[in-house]
């Protein structure tokens, strides 16, 4: 009798979990390359995992059908989406780093990459794409740079100027 319920309480936990991973190794099934980086978004790893930001998805219709009206039948646009994890007021600060207008993704791949951060490409050169590249490549370069730009500057938002971590030094 104890082995029976036994058997029955593991079966009760694991079932969920086993059709969890059924629906997810659907998704990877076809979608794997979304995966392959070496740093993967927590949601992606998560219980809930592709659920977690596209749950307007029918997955059993190839091509998929959508239950809402949103791109990938995501369950939110940006930044909204992310906020549902990430702290809203990280990014609500004095100054306002101009590239969140522009959408999370713009610098976040939101599955995986090989960069930590899951940034789309490594620092200074993500910086570059809206920074000019030869304002830090004069005669004279900042010091700092060699550290890498987020070693004095939040990519998001600060209470101080020019967004940088902490106080302007003297």
């Amino acid at each position: 009798m104890r082995k029976t319920l036994f058997s029955a309480g593991l079966l009760m936990f694991l079932l969920p979990a086993y059709a969890l991973f059924a629906q997810e190794a659907g998704c990877v099934k076809c979608h794997d390359k979304l995966l392959k980086g070496k740093v993967i978004h927590d949601a992606a790893n998560s219980r809930v995992g592709c659920r977690t930001c596209h749950s307007g998805i029918i997955a059993r219709y190839v091509p998929h059908k959508k239950s809402n009206t949103r791109e990938k039948g995501l369950m939110a646009t940006q930044p909204d989406l992310c906020y549902s994890c990430h702290d809203k007021s990280m990014f609500r600060k004095k100054a306002v780093h101009a590239a969140l207008a522009m959408g999370c993704t713009s610098c976040h791949n939101p599955h995986s990459t090989d960069i930590d951060k899951l940034l789309v490409s490594a620092q200074p050169e993500i910086c570059y794409t809206c920074h000019d590249k030869a304002m830090f490549s004069k005669k004279d370069v900042h010091a700092a740079l060699a550290m890498g730009c987020t070693s004095c500057h939040n990519p998001h938002s600060t209470d101080t100027a020019k967004l940088l971590t902490s106080g302007q030094p003297y």
